[in-house]
């Protein structure tokens, strides 16, 4: 837990990695962090003199969570998957369909929106050409996301595994 100051005149950046093995390993070294901080969640933390009361606020907290819930995601679809085709009830394809379907939710909804609102200062035509190439490139984002989700799950479970077994 530190304190910071605050710097009004600095900009950091981070670009998106270009390459798909530098965005892994990048996802796997954030994961890592992530979890390294879970005992924050707790309400008791290790001090200088020992165990002391948490000083996080509750919003800090939350954003730890929220951290640990997003690593758990591409694992959490993969498994429900594969529930979904051998152990839950139903059939597989339905299970698979409604993953499929949380995967695609935020391009599509993206997409559903520019095709609404379309601006009042610029040709309906080439808007609309924009939005029918925004919606190409969701899709092949999409096929992306679907075709490396066992990889990503399997990044996220080694990063979480490596460190809660390097804390113990």
């Amino acid at each position: 837990y530190a304190r910071a100051g605050l710097i009004t005149d600095v900009e950091l950046y981070d670009e998106y990695p270009t390459r798909y093995l530098a965005y892994t390993r990048r996802k796997h070294r954030w994961i890592r962090g992530d979890w390294q901080i879970v005992g924050w969640l707790r309400g008791k933390v290790h001090g200088p003199d020992g165990l002391e009361p948490n000083r996080l606020s509750a919003i800090s907290r939350w954003k730890i969570l929220d951290n640990l819930r997003r690593s758990l995601l591409e694992i959490s679809q993969l498994l429900l998957i594969l529930l979904g085709w051998f152990v839950l009830p139903g059939a597989g394809i339905l299970w698979t369909m409604v993953v499929l379907g949380f995967i695609a939710f935020p391009w599509l909804f993206s997409t559903f929106l520019a095709v609404l609102r379309p601006p009042h200062d610029q040709s309906w035509k080439a808007y609309y050409s924009a939005v029918w190439n925004d919606a190409i490139a969701n899709a092949q984002q999409f096929s992306l996301a679907v075709i490396f989700l066992p990889h990503q799950a399997a990044v996220s479970a080694d990063a979480i595994v490596r460190t809660l077994v390097r804390m113990a």
